[in-house]
């Protein structure tokens, strides 16, 4: 016997989300690979993270104003678009922060390496910032390593591992004085700084 004549339209028609709130849900999967790549590692990714992000922001407010239109049609599901959204953004920006952490920890020991030859006179530091290209292939990630000491003899060397634009880099800076002092040339060219361990911090401007 059919019985779907017995079933209520408004049964036969609910899914369990609307079709706009099944793009919304496509566009943060998307948003959650791709940000997640480009916070971990910012690079060529920018091009489509950028655009996506804005994306992203329009998505939320669209999708929490959809909650009131659909809530009669669709009940609690209506919810469900936003919520996708917001849970997609914080969170590729939480597994972003651990994978850069882990990027960092696996090349942790090339940078080392680098520091050793200078702290042990192997390669000649001034107080004046020197490019050090020969040394780029030896750092992971790097694309430029230059370094320099302070007034006090503090070794400096920073080792840009990340780049965007229209002027954004970002990489990581070895202090051997564990401490970045007020008014240094470290601190006028990297007051956006965080450090990861000892004499090591992470910069970005």
């Amino acid at each position: 016997m059919d019985t779907s004549s017995k079933v209520p339209p408004v049964i036969k028609t609910c899914n369990f989300m609307t079709q706009r709130g099944k793009m919304v849900a496509l566009l943060s999967v998307v948003w959650f690979v791709v940000g997640t790549a480009y916070y971990a590692h910012r690079g060529i990714l920018q091009i489509i993270a950028v655009p996506l992000l804005f994306g992203m922001l329009t998505a939320i407010v669209l999708s929490f104003v959809w909650v009131f239109g659909d809530w009669r049609r669709v009940g609690w599901r209506a919810a469900l678009p936003f919520l996708i959204c917001v849970l997609s953004v914080v969170s590729s920006f939480a597994l972003a922060i651990k994978v850069r952490q882990k990027i960092f920890e696996w090349s942790l020991p090339s940078y080392e390496a680098v520091v050793r030859q200078m702290l042990a006179g192997k390669i000649a530091v001034t107080t004046n910032r020197s490019w050090m290209p020969e040394l780029v292939s030896q750092a992971r990630f790097a694309y430029s390593v230059s370094a320099w000491r302070e007034t006090n003899g503090v070794l400096t060397v920073e080792i840009l591992t990340e780049g965007g634009f229209p002027v954004k880099h970002s990489g990581y800076l070895f202090c051997s004085g564990g401490v970045i002092a007020p008014g240094s040339i470290a601190d006028e060219r990297w007051p956006a700084r965080r450090q990861l361990k000892p004499q090591w911090f992470y910069i970005t401007n």
